[in-house]
């Protein structure tokens, strides 16, 4: 984080206010960016949360990349892993619901059905679980180091 504080503060709001405009189930999700084909602004405000809270977390912890601990240099490719998977998640998203608001039916195909969806909730899931995971593992191991000292 010391590099790039602006950017790093500028993750976190980002992320406050995207998750903020989720649980509330703000209007403004479902503001039309787009008529043809439909485009609801929570698809790139969802993507935009993603990215931010990914961006957050590996600006955060970014002298993890240095450390001489294999364990510590896991957690922090768990970081990396987390964050290209926020980028790849329009792409994905759209390739599995086959439209631009990301929504599903009880197709028999597999494009918008209910396979799909199910990899699309992992899919969306994934980018927010692993930096979490990561930093349980981070503060477990520096626990560890402490008590062996």
């Amino acid at each position: 984080m010391r590099k790039y504080p602006i950017l790093f503060y500028l993750s976190l709001a980002a992320t406050i206010l995207v998750l903020y405009l989720l649980f509330t189930g703000s209007s403004v999700l479902l503001f039309q960016i787009i008529e043809s084909p439909y485009l609801p602004a929570g698809t790139p405000l969802t993507w935009l949360g993603l990215l931010s809270f990914t961006t957050a977390f590996l600006l955060g912890f970014s002298g993890l990349k240095s450390a001489n601990s294999k364990a510590i240099k896991f957690c922090y490719m768990l970081f990396k892993i987390a964050f290209i998977m926020a980028i790849l998640w329009l792409p994905i998203s759209i390739g599995l619901s086959g439209n631009l608001s990301n929504s599903f039916g009880e197709k028999t195909a597999f494009q918008g059905g209910q396979l799909a969806m199910k990899i699309f909730w992992v899919n969306s899931y994934l980018p927010v679980v692993l930096p979490l995971i990561s930093t349980l593992l981070y503060l477990i191991i520096k626990l560890i180091k402490k008590f062996k000292n």
